[in-house]
C-alpha cells in the first residue's frame, strides 16, 4: 500500500521530468539550427576561419547550461527509476 502511494506521487514527477527534458532538447535543437545557419553565413565573409571560430565559441557557451540541465534531469530520472526498481524488488521479497 505504501508502495502504490509512492508510485502515485512519483508518476507525475516522472512526467514533469520527461516534459522538461523534451523542452531542453527542443531548445538545443533550435540553438543548433541557428548556429548552423550562422556557420553557413560565415562562408559569405572574407575571413571564414575567424567567423567559424566565433560562432563555435558562442555555440558552446549557449549550449553549456542546457547540457548541464539535461544531464541533471537525466540523472534524476535514472535515480527515480532505480528507486522504483528497488521498491518493486522489496515488494516481491516481502511476505504477503
Amino acid at each position: 500500500m505504501v508502495w502504490s502511494c509512492a508510485l502515485g506521487t512519483a508518476a507525475p514527477a516522472w512526467s514533469d521530468l520527461a516534459q522538461d527534458l523534451e523542452a531542453i532538447k527542443d531548445q538545443r535543437s533550435q540553438l543548433e539550427e541557428s548556429f548552423h545557419q550562422r556557420l553557413r553565413d560565415c562562408h559569405q565573409k572574407f575571413n571564414v576561419t575567424d567567423c567559424r571560430q566565433q560562432v563555435q565559441t558562442e555555440k558552446s557557451q549557449a549550449l553549456a547550461p542546457l547540457l548541464e540541465q539535461q544531464r541533471a534531469l537525466q540523472a534524476q530520472m535514472r535515480a527515480d527509476k532505480a528507486r522504483e526498481r528497488r521498491t518493486k524488488i522489496l515488494e516481491k521479497q516481502s511476505p504477503p
